[in-house]
């Protein structure tokens, strides 16, 4: 069985959690003792910029990139046939079948020599009429949801990449059954067999790097977050605001994430409203600072009001770090066999309530909380997880 697998649209400069699903995803299978070649496909720039090497033991390393005029070709399609979708209705999703498929045409050729199935990990398809199986992850349909965090033109590309995405794969991998729930729903033409629930995992190794600086303190809860509405910085601040009121303890908060332009004007000037000497926003960090962060923190707090896949609530874990989470479903579903703290999503009382008890919990009893939930997070390694994707293609081919 050869396997690809599609990386060609992963920046290396972009810190979220599709790029670390993604490779780890990658990192499993080739821990899981995969046997047969692997072949990854990745753009030039990811190539140069992880300085990867075109062959390492069974993983060939693949640059796909367009020639001169499919590039440009590319480039007006990406810019003008959105704002073309508007006017042309159902048949949007026609035209994207033919235009893409065309446009990678070079793409489908390479895979279709090469591999008897590709796997997508990130979000959509790069052509949709391979002539092998494919299986896709498309983590979720924020833009159903939270249509303002997108602009105009990229709601209208959602719309007919994830639509042609998610018929034309042969399977798709949902990370929840939120999320499943969630893509059956939207996409009523899907059958409830064509998708796969698989949580993600974590990259263990990774996570207990002996080379991380702890601050054995541990004196702030940790909000690790793009500066996005849907992240919640609002009610956090607010509602942390009033803890600071009431609490003798006074445990600091400390915030890190991309600025995210015009959303975060608002979210920006709370915390500069709130004392310095309790709250400290970071911006964007790297990803050894980011565990060290954790494992330095006595809470990690994952407030988001939609989410699929909460990466910072099993790197927590993962760190022998307690979690607070807001009670959103996808929160609670994940988090069902670990000890953490939930408060309503929509309450600034039910937070404050939640940091307050936060000051009277005793360090031997968080110690034998994080222990426990690192036991259970260990069985969830992306080895592990890797191997039910192997599973899957065993039983397509």
């Amino acid at each position: 069985m050869r396997i690809g697998l599609d990386l060609t649209n992963l920046n290396p400069d972009y810190r979220g959690g599709s790029n670390t699903y993604s490779e780890g995803l990658l990192q499993g299978i080739i821990s899981s003792n995969y046997k047969n070649n692997l072949q990854v496909y990745v753009n030039k720039y990811y190539y140069l910029k992880k300085k990867l090497k075109r062959k390492k033991n069974k993983i060939s390393y693949v640059i796909y990139e367009r020639n001169g005029l499919i590039i440009f070709l590319n480039k007006i399609y990406n810019r003008v046939f959105p704002f073309l979708t508007f006017f042309i209705g159902k048949y949007k999703y026609f035209f994207d079948y033919k235009i893409r498929n065309f446009l990678n045409t070079s793409f489908k050729n390479i895979v279709e020599k090469n591999c008897d199935i590709l796997i997508t990990p990130n979000v959509t398809l790069t052509t949709y009429n391979l002539k092998v199986p494919t299986i896709v992850n498309p983590h979720d349909i924020q833009q159903v949801h939270f249509p303002e965090l997108f602009s105009f033109k990229e709601r209208l590309l959602r719309d007919y990449t994830y639509y042609n995405t998610v018929k034309y794969s042969s399977k798709i991998i949902a990370s929840l059954n939120y999320i499943k729930k969630d893509l059956l729903k939207h996409y009523t033409f899907l059958k409830s067999s064509k998708i796969k629930v698989i949580y993600a995992g974590i990259d263990l190794k990774k996570y207990n790097s002996k080379k991380l600086r702890i601050n054995k303190k541990k004196d702030y809860i940790f909000f690790p977050s793009q500066l996005w509405p849907h992240k919640n910085h609002l009610l956090v601040l607010n509602a942390y605001k009033k803890y600071l009121k009431k609490s003798k303890k006074k445990i600091k908060l400390i915030l890190s994430g991309q600025n995210s332009g015009k959303f975060s004007d608002n979210i920006l000037y709370k915390v500069q409203s709130i004392s310095p000497k309790h709250i400290k926003y970071l911006g964007p960090i790297s990803h050894k600072k980011l565990l060290e962060m954790y494992k330095s923190s006595i809470c990690t707090i994952c407030p988001a009001i939609y989410e699929a896949s909460a990466l910072p609530m099993l790197e927590s874990f993962a760190l022998k770090t307690f979690v607070m989470i807001s009670n959103i479903p996808s929160h609670i579903e994940e988090a069902k066999n670990y000890n953490v703290l939930n408060f309503k999503y929509n309450s600034k009382k039910s937070l404050e309530k939640k940091f307050l008890l936060l000051d009277n919990l005793k360090k031997i009893d968080l110690k034998k909380i994080n222990n426990r939930n690192y036991n259970i997070v260990k069985k969830y390694s992306w080895k592990n997880q890797s191997i039910k994707w192997l599973n899957i293609c065993t039983k397509i081919i």
